[in-house]
């Protein structure tokens, strides 16, 4: 009877020693998640706040703010991207690759970051990289419209216009009001000697152009070239 006493305060002690660990796991975890969410703010407050300096073309504070969001929470995939794309303006194209791949190594199905160390590959000359980078970013994203019309630049820059046609088309299905990509399309189809849609293509570009002269401009003379103007 003693001996069955004396178990039941041992079982019964080791509950409590259990219940404790427990709860004190339970506080523990707490903390650690209200830690984790001040990190994850702070890093999205000077990624904003950077945002907001780029945008009025204050790249060094904007750089700055990155590089505090990244101090404070090293997996900040947006902050690498956002530093890298500061970086591309100032025309340091290495070190936005560099930034880029940092941003794609931390999150592999970032099709931002592919996006954007495409186009910096493309701003490089490396076509094939580019394209490369837009087919994850398509493949990730498959309605990135301004993926597939970049795609279809760089296959336009290595001459092969077939591609360059079929991706800029499939981009004016997700955007029927692209003036830039239908000029493109016209630009293509001349090349190509295709003159009946080239001259249908500028003129749905002359069309949509209204806020951009130069391309008025430029679809109009083009289309007088071809005998349409």
């Amino acid at each position: 009877m003693h001996h069955r006493s004396k178990q039941k305060k041992t079982i019964t002690t080791l509950i409590g020693v259990v219940l404790v660990i427990a709860v004190v796991a339970g506080v523990a975890l707490v903390v650690h998640n209200r830690s984790v969410r001040l990190v994850n703010d702070s890093a999205i407050a000077y990624n904003k706040t950077g945002m907001d300096y780029f945008n009025n073309g204050d790249m060094d504070n904007a750089i700055s703010n990155f590089n505090q969001a990244i101090k404070v929470n090293p997996d900040s995939a947006e902050a690498y991207l956002n530093r890298g794309s500061v970086y591309v303006y100032k025309d340091n194209l290495d070190q936005a690759i560099s930034d880029f791949n940092q941003a794609i190594q931390i999150n592999a199905n970032y099709a931002e970051a592919y996006y954007s160390r495409g186009l910096t590959y493309a701003k490089q000359g490396y076509m094939d990289q580019a394209i490369i980078d837009y087919d994850q970013a398509i493949l990730l994203k498959p309605d990135y419209t301004e993926a597939y019309n970049n795609r279809g630049s760089a296959y336009a820059t290595k001459g092969d216009l077939d591609n360059a046609i079929k991706d800029w088309n499939h981009s004016i299905q997700l955007n029927p009001n692209a003036a830039m990509t239908y000029y493109n399309l016209g630009q293509a189809y001349t090349y190509k000697g295709e003159t009946a849609n080239a001259m249908a293509s500028l003129k749905k570009a002359q069309e949509l152009c209204g806020n951009n002269p130069q391309l008025c401009e430029s679809a109009r003379q083009k289309l007088q070239d071809l005998g349409g103007g």
